[in-house]
């Protein structure tokens, strides 16, 4: 698949939002795609986290991320099954106010024999839904919450 990009501006702090996509367990309650997260060990801002999604099949895989609260995240992919490489960033932006703009980086690798239409469907459908469940996820927790944590 290469690289793709999409940002998102979301309606609430940029702590809150890193919170958000820190919160790996919480993660399969509103992003439509994970079956399920196992955070395997957590190093201050270093985790190893496992993920179980559904995408055309069931496929597991583990990465490690690396956090630099509250503007960054990113990734590599330490193993896992049909997935050959998954590199990418969180990158978070306050904006005026209490907004943040989040952008989403991801190099990932498939096997050759997976279709085009399959790896263009991730970048085109996939991507842009699972950017609108963190945005709609954040703005309700922050709204819900008057502003705390995202549970």
């Amino acid at each position: 698949m290469n690289e793709a990009v999409r940002s998102v501006d979301v309606e609430c702090p940029i702590e809150h939002m890193y919170r958000v996509i820190t919160d790996f367990e919480s993660l399969p309650e509103f992003v439509t795609s994970l079956l399920g997260v196992t955070v395997d060990s957590r190093r201050n801002d270093t985790y190893q986290v496992s993920y179980r999604i559904k995408v055309t099949k069931e496929i597991e895989y583990t990465l490690e991320l690396k956090g630099s609260p509250p503007n960054r995240l990113e990734w590599h992919l330490l193993g896992g099954e049909f997935i050959r490489g998954n590199d990418g960033v969180w990158e978070l932006e306050a904006l005026d106010g209490e907004r943040t703009r989040a952008t989403y980086r991801i190099d990932l690798t498939l096997p050759i024999m997976v279709p085009p239409s399959v790896t263009r469907n991730l970048a085109e459908v996939s991507l842009p839904l699972m950017l609108d469940e963190f945005r709609v996820y954040a703005e309700k927790t922050w709204k819900s919450n008057g502003g705390g944590h995202p549970r």
